[in-house]
């Protein structure tokens, strides 16, 4: 008699499985909806930077300007931040991860209008 009270009460204290089933599936439903947020975020930044794509031709070696190509290229860089963060040079240079002086002196530096 004591053994079937005992079970009865260990089984009234155990978690029901739809409840259980139920808290999984919103949980589940909760991380696909905070992936999906995520990953349009992260497609809207790359879209901003202009990532997913070269924004210029690519030379062959007889026309290379080393210096002119590095230039062009933090110039083109400089801009899709600037854009992307709203023309605030502090998150521009957050997103590039630069210091945000050292992103100050390279606008001045190539006169950048944005």
């Amino acid at each position: 008699m004591r053994n079937q009270n005992f079970l009865k009460s260990v089984s009234r204290n155990l978690p029901q499985p739809e409840r259980k089933t139920r808290a999984n599936q919103e949980t589940f439903r909760g991380r696909i909806e905070d992936l999906s947020q995520l990953a349009a975020e992260l497609t809207a930044k790359l879209d901003a930077l202009e990532l997913l794509v070269l924004p210029y031709h690519i030379p062959s070696v007889e026309e290379v300007d080393f210096y002119a190509q590095v230039r062009n290229f933090e110039i083109s860089l400089i801009k899709s931040a600037m854009k992307c963060a709203g023309r605030s040079q502090v998150k521009a240079a957050n997103l590039l991860r630069l210091n945000p002086t050292t992103l100050n002196s390279k606008i001045k530096a190539y006169k950048i209008v944005y």
